[in-house]
Order: C-alpha cells, then structure tokens, then sequence
C-alpha cells in the first residue's frame, strides 16, 4: 500500500516487527483530492466493507458532550485518529485474490480522483 502514501497515513512496521493486524487503517491526509465518506462509499460499493475507527479521540464522544460530565485530559491527543480515517477488516483466511482485489480497488479510486 506504500504507494498510496501521497494521500494516506499508512501504518508502519518497525524492522525486525512483524504485527498481525485486526483491520488495515486508512487515515487520509488534509490535502488528498477525496474525503472519508467518498473512499468509504467506493470501497463498500465494491463489496468491501468499512468502518470508522473504533477509538481515537474519546472527548468527541456524545457521552462527553454532556458538559455535567467530568473528565480530566492529559495532553493535546494530537495523534488520535481524525475524522478522515477508516479501516478494512482483516482476518487470517483472506486470500491473495481477495488482498490483490483490495489494492486494485484502492488504485481504482485514486485514478478516478486524481
């Protein structure tokens, strides 16, 4: 997916790491020529489903918004996840089709974009 870094932050993995990941984040940057709700909506067009990020900044929580609710916060969270990431889900028994597929999609979308 490294090719795709112009328009996403992709995850890394330190030499010598090797991660077993549970989905495949895309966080897409501030200057790409698309928005999460267009990559979401091409993916799951193409039957690949997607889903927000399941963390990331918890303050953004309707459950906090409550101003009755206190809370202490610890830093900026400038590396939470922004409103412009998702992920695809990942499994052990996804097939090279189904990987190859993935990245065809992907590159699909950037063409038409860019």
């Amino acid at each position: 997916m490294s090719q795709f870094s112009e328009y996403f932050y992709l995850p890394l993995e330190r030499e010598g790491t090797r991660h077993s990941y549970f989905a495949y984040q895309f966080i897409i940057k501030d200057d790409a020529p698309f928005n999460r709700e267009d990559f979401s909506k091409f993916l799951e067009s193409r039957k690949i489903q997607t889903r927000p990020p399941c963390g990331g900044n918890l303050l953004r929580h309707p459950n906090l918004l409550d101003p009755s609710y206190e809370y202490l916060v610890s830093g900026e969270l400038i590396n939470a996840p922004k409103d412009n990431a998702l992920f695809v889900g990942l499994h052990h028994k996804i097939t090279d089709a189904q990987r190859d597929y993935l990245v065809e999609s992907v590159e699909e979308f950037i063409r038409e974009k860019t």
